[in-house]
């Protein structure tokens, strides 16, 4: 999720960079801060399920960034960011990049090109809105028309200078899954998962028409992705006393047949009949596209705002249609 850095600054000396000529002009020191989004909620829900009226949200993150510039112009930094909360990836993003003339390199535990070159429509109120909150309602998957679905996988990403407004970025994944599952993480390769290899392109504009700011971007992502499903089935062979075998497939519980092979004549009286039940597996495949548009005004120190946001899913586990709206004002 995009987050604004806030907080102070505290200087720890660190192992210095020293590689003869290109040594570093001096140690890298980390900088503290970060950010934390506290809410209190009070909801109405037109569901029969039991959600709570009134809640409190809290989400926030401790970061540890630093840098240093090495003799030949060249800059090295680093970036640790750290869950301010109990959570199952409690360093969610850590990663090294070098910067010079040439653009910039970031490799590690990072979001990919065209996620951190997106442009999506803004919230009047910090912490929710419907492109990539940081809260959102209970009961719902969280809103975003950036495209992340490779998150925080360890990757290598490249970003040229801007030149005319204009910059263009690409990612390359070597493994989707590293984020979650795999081998252990000093081992020179990982396990394979579900995720394969993982590609991102992206390029944005950022300038001023007279006294309008526009923000323009435009982002691929691509993974090779196999989704599995186990589903219990049974499996019946009636064996004839001719010499024949009929083997059919239900669903569990379910009397529909799913298939149906006969080996032979069912001639005779039936001989046998077995049944076994196993978990077969079924691939799924999902296309999502996503539309936001929205728009903030400033007035005497109060910002307000909406939001529109379309999800069309096909395919899947789910086919479906939603629409989203957010309103809201916050001072300050």
């Amino acid at each position: 999720m995009k987050n604004v850095i806030l907080g102070t600054t505290a200087l720890v000396a660190v192992t210095a960079l020293t590689a003869g000529s290109v040594s570093a002009a001096e140690k890298i020191k980390l900088n503290v801060g970060g950010y934390l989004q506290t809410s209190f909620v009070v909801a109405d829900y037109d569901t029969n399920t039991d959600q709570l009226p009134t809640n409190i949200r809290h989400e926030g993150e401790v970061h540890f960034t630093g840098k240093t510039t090495l003799d030949n112009g060249l800059e090295f930094g680093v970036n640790i960011q750290l869950e301010a909360r109990e959570s199952g990836d409690q360093v969610d993003e850590t990663f090294m990049y070098v910067e010079g003339a040439f653009g910039r390199v970031n490799m590690g535990s990072e979001n990919s090109a065209s996620y951190l070159m997106g442009y999506g429509s803004p919230s009047p109120v910090p912490a929710w809105g419907l492109n990539s909150p940081n809260a959102n309602a209970g009961g719902f998957t969280t809103p975003s028309t950036y495209t992340n679905g490779i998150s925080d996988a360890d990757k290598l990403t490249y970003f040229t200078p801007r030149m005319g407004g204009f910059q263009i970025g690409a990612s390359y994944t070597p493994d989707a899954d590293s984020e979650t599952s795999g081998g252990s993480v000093y081992s020179p390769i990982s396990d394979e998962g579900a995720a394969d290899e993982a590609y991102s392109i992206a390029a944005n504009y950022t300038g001023k028409f007279g006294g309008v700011s526009v923000n323009a971007s435009a982002g691929w992502e691509n993974t090779q992705r196999t989704d599995t499903t186990a589903t219990a089935i049974t499996t019946r062979t009636t064996t004839y006393g001719g010499g024949g075998t009929l083997t059919e497939t239900f669903s569990v519980g379910s009397t529909t047949l799913l298939t149906s092979v006969l080996a032979g004549a069912t001639t005779g009286t039936i001989a046998s009949i077995a049944e076994a039940t196993a978990a077969a597996v079924t691939t799924s495949n999902e296309n999502t596209d996503e539309i936001s548009i929205g728009g903030n005004i400033g007035v005497a120190g109060f910002t307000i705002g909406g939001a529109y946001k379309f999800t069309d899913n096909d395919g899947g586990t789910a086919d479906l249609e939603r629409h989203d709206y957010n309103l809201g004002v916050s001072y300050g």
